[in-house]
């Protein structure tokens, strides 16, 4: 109906408007009417126009919006033709180019790609038009070319129009930020595999009881863990003897006891033998699940250095019990050696009894060789040192014992330019005789003995652990074919005392002493052995720069003399014999029970003086004090040091500072005339 009526108006406004007269025949009553009509009318299309114009704003309000979106979106967009061109793009991608958005359009995108990512582009354009799907590439953006930043490329194909047909749209995110990140986390990864891999410490996941991952130094260290890896128990590498231990401090740190850090335990290494390592283990998480990370070192070298030093220190401490022992028994052997030879001197050799002092003699003898032995691993036990070829002291040695041991075969290969050692000969011999007996105690059934000398140059790496300077060595190597020794064994062979042997076939003490005595040469006695494999001794000892001395026969014949002597000596045994003996000589004696009594005999009667026999171990005022005293009241004093101990040590700092000579007690009465006539005329 009021679609009627609005054509009827229409009509009529029409019709009116070509024939402007006939409004002259319409009644006046429908003429107001109709302006009424037409009234209504204007007014309904004032509204039509004015809800189009709301629509309009609206539209071009979301447009706004769109394009601000658009414009100042943080990922960059770009609208680019099949030839590559770019046709539109925001204010964004303009920004990240540093180039003006009019600048942009019409060119090559491939004017921003740096030179040698052009190809990515090219490749992800080819495949986004063959496959119409979605396609992402990363390469390198900047209008420079030369450098650029990462970034992250994402398109779709569109369908814009006929004109251009398929497009581009494509969306750009700058990623160079996040490119470093995990570019630094790639050097990171690779600078801490770098040092786990070539770490000193055993490195190695264990999860499960399996292990996960393990470095080169674990697969070094235990048949190749890395092999290993999720099918063998870490367990069954450690020693059978340690596994239970190692189990049960396992399952106590699972409960959260509180443990130690570190542990030792052994392993089994690639070729059987066993390796003592130290754990270390922190608690991780390792693929979302709880495991053990493992940090093993080596310490099988400290062990052996550990046990070096236990030893050196525990041979120190029996060395200076020993030397206390050795003195007050020499003190005694001198007693009773004063008290025979005196008899000796006044019996006739064909009583009864002359046989009877003679082989006291030879007990005395015989005992002194034991204090010898003691003295040997005592601290400063070196007799009568003199610079020596050890070829030749090796060459007598062996030959004195082959002849006794003709079972054994002696093998000898000498260094022919062997280097000087400075050594007591007589206790380096002895050394060599105790390791021969050794050996030949070894080889029952006979054997074959191998002995053979180098010139060696020794690092700090091999000597630090001995106690012994690095420098120049001369080696001897003595090996046998015997029995050889356990490890048990092996670790208490130079302990005093020890023997496997019957109680008659040796006391205990001849590998001991050879101990001791290469120490107090500043030099170093190792040995190897296996069961049924033998035994080796090494022995290393340090150069000396002296030329060789041939050795001279001492002179026997008792020697007397008329002078007067003063002997001080705080042992009344000593004093008491010592006068007989020195009188017996011939000489005039003085005597004097210590130090400070001494200097005052001396003092009193230096005049008549020839010399001092001077004891060097004394209360209140000890040998070195008095010495210094004794040059002080007269710089041309001539004395003797007499001492239980040896010429080593305190001995020799006295004789540095002027003292004319020593002698070890027990001496003979032969002995201590040679030594007296040798000082007294030493000046004319």
């Amino acid at each position: 109906m009021q679609k009627d009526k609005a054509q009827l108006k229409l009509q009529a406004q029409e019709f009116i408007s070509k024939n402007p007269s006939a409004l002259d025949k319409i009644p006046p009553k429908d003429i107001q009417q109709l302006i009424e009509d037409l009234q209504v009318h204007q007014i309904e299309l004032e509204m039509q126009n004015d809800e189009l114009r709301r629509l309009q704003q609206d539209l071009e309000n979301e447009r706004d919006k769109y394009s601000d979106l658009y414009d100042f979106s943080p990922v960059s967009y770009f609208t680019i033709n099949a030839k590559g061109i770019i046709l539109e793009a925001n204010l964004t991608a303009a920004a990240m180019l540093g180039v003006e958005r009019g600048l942009l359009i019409g060119r090559p995108f491939s004017d921003f790609i740096v030179g040698d990512d052009q190809d990515i582009f090219w490749v992800h354009r080819k495949k986004l038009f063959e496959t119409k799907t979605r396609q992402t590439s990363e390469l390198r953006l900047s209008p420079k070319k030369d450098s650029g930043f990462y970034a992250l490329m994402e398109s779709i194909v569109v369908q814009e129009d006929h004109k251009n047909g398929n497009l581009m749209r494509t969306a750009v995110t700058d990623i160079h930020a996040r490119h470093q990140a995990e570019d630094a986390l790639q050097k990171s990864e690779k600078k801490y595999r770098l040092l786990v891999e070539n770490a000193g410490d055993a490195i190695f996941i264990v999860q499960d009881g399996q292990i996960k991952f393990a470095n080169r130094k674990a697969n070094q260290m235990g048949n190749d863990l890395g092999v290993a890896l999720d099918r063998i128990s870490f367990v069954q590498y450690i020693h059978p003897d340690d596994r239970d231990m190692f189990l049960d401090r396992h399952a106590q740190r699972v409960k959260g006891e509180k443990l130690p850090e570190n542990f030792p335990f052994r392993l089994v290494g690639q070729d059987g033998q066993e390796i003592w390592v130290e754990l270390k283990v922190v608690l991780i998480t390792w693929q979302d699940k709880p495991a053990n990370l493992s940090f093993l070192r080596d310490i099988t070298l400290q062990r052996k250095l550990g046990m070096q030093l236990q030893l050196s220190q525990k041979m120190e401490a029996v060395g200076t019990l020993a030397g206390g022992v050795a003195h007050d028994f020499n003190n005694l052997l001198m007693g009773i050696q004063g008290r025979t030879s005196l008899m000796l001197l006044e019996a006739d050799p064909v009583h009864r009894q002359f046989e009877h002092l003679k082989e006291i003699e030879t007990y005395i003898q015989r005992a002194t060789k034991l204090t010898k032995q003691l003295l040997g691993f005592a601290r400063g036990g070196k007799y009568d040192v003199k610079p020596t070829d050890l070829n030749d002291l090796i060459e007598k040695s062996a030959q004195m014992f082959g002849r006794t041991k003709k079972e054994i075969t002696i093998h000898k290969k000498y260094h022919d330019q062997i280097w000087s050692v400075e050594i007591d000969r007589s206790q380096i011999d002895q050394v060599l005789l105790n390791i021969f007996v050794n050996a030949w105690q070894a080889m029952a059934a006979g054997g074959h003995l191998y002995i053979q000398t180098n010139n060696e140059i020794l690092g700090e790496d091999i000597t630090e652990a001995h106690g012994v300077r690095p420098g120049k060595y001369v080696a001897i190597s003595i090996a046998d074919t015997g029995i050889g020794m356990d490890e048990k064994t092996l670790k208490r062979v130079f302990d005093p005392f020890f023997s496997t042997k019957e109680k008659e076939r040796g006391s205990g003490l001849g590998l001991a002493s050879a101990y001791g005595i290469i120490q107090n040469h500043d030099g170093m006695i190792l040995a190897e052995s296996e069961t049924g494999q033998g035994t080796t001794f090494r022995i290393y000892l340090p150069v000396t720069e002296k030329p060789v001395i041939d050795d001279l026969q001492a002179n026997q014949n008792i020697l007397v003399g008329t002078e007067t002597i003063l002997l001080i000596d705080d042992e009344e045994m000593i004093l008491d014999v010592g006068v007989q003996v020195l009188k017996k000589l011939g000489y005039e004696v003085l005597t004097a029970s210590n130090g400070i009594e001494g200097i005052e005999v001396y003092q009193q009667n230096r005049q008549e003086v020839a010399m001092v026999i001077l004891d060097l171990i004394m209360p209140e005022m000890g040998g070195g004090e008095t010495y210094d005293r004794l040059k002080e009241i007269d710089p041309q004093v001539k004395v003797l040091l007499s001492s239980g101990y040896s010429i080593d040590g305190q001995a020799t700092e006295i004789l540095n500072r002027g003292c004319d000579g020593f002698i070890q007690k027990p001496f003979s009465m032969e002995d201590l005339s040679v030594k007296l006539r040798q000082i007294i005329t030493k000046y004319g």
